[in-house]
């Protein structure tokens, strides 16, 4: 009789034992319930916030970067071709042909040429569509040096269409054309590069980026369409 009650006992141990157990576990399991379900709520809380953070709005040389703004009339064998980048820095380069200019050494005749870089700074939104700033730097070779590259006399030129400490300003689509500005009516007023200006306008707004330097009043345009 006392064997089997220490059997009896014996055997209430250890369903105590395996009953403690499982509580020792469920308080474990219920612990990591809840660390799961407050990192959960962490994550989730983390993700709404980066979520409803408001995008940072472009700049305006992030706006038009890596496309080609040309200055030219569109008639005769002259362009200065530039383009801008998204920290405001700028590269071009100005060519003029004259292919009945030529002689013995350069028969394919000659061109004047000019490659350049440069900054734009003190940028000022005046409105959604218009932005105002100047030409800080500018950097080129020294004009008048003559050069014969494959039967062509290349003769060194200042930039073409801007100028140091010029004033730009540049109007994204959307802004409506001024056809009675003198810029305008000179450089863009026949079709620029395009040739019609149906190709830049519809409904009397510019459907591409422009860029007037008012202070030499000349006007550029992105070319072609496609780059937009």
């Amino acid at each position: 009789m006392k064997k089997i009650m220490q059997w009896g006992i014996g055997i209430l141990g250890v369903a105590a034992a395996v009953g403690i157990g499982y509580i020792g576990m469920g308080l474990i399991s219920d612990a990591h319930s809840t660390d799961k379900v407050t990192t959960n709520a962490k994550q989730q809380a983390s993700s709404e916030q980066q979520t409803n953070k408001p995008k940072q709005q472009k700049t305006i040389f992030q706006q038009i970067a890596g496309r080609d703004f040309w200055f030219t009339s569109g008639a005769g064998g002259w362009r200065t071709v530039m383009t801008i980048n998204e920290d405001g820095t700028f590269s071009g380069k100005f060519t003029d042909s004259d292919m009945g200019d030529s002689g013995t050494d350069y028969p394919k005749g000659s061109m004047k040429i000019s490659e350049f870089t440069g900054r734009l700074d003190n940028v000022q939104k005046v409105s959604a569509t218009a932005y105002t700033m100047t030409v800080s730097q500018l950097d080129y070779d020294p004009a008048n040096v003559t050069t014969i590259v494959d039967g062509v006399r290349e003769i060194t030129a200042e930039p073409y269409g801007i100028g140091l400490n010029d004033a730009i300003t540049i109007y994204l689509p959307g802004q409506e054309v001024d056809r009675n500005d003198a810029t305008y009516r000179m450089w863009l007023g026949t079709g620029g590069p395009y040739g019609d200006t149906t190709a830049f306008i519809q409904n009397e707004k510019f459907t591409l980026p422009t860029l007037f330097d008012t202070t030499q009043h000349y006007a550029w345009i992105v070319y072609p369409a496609s780059q937009v």
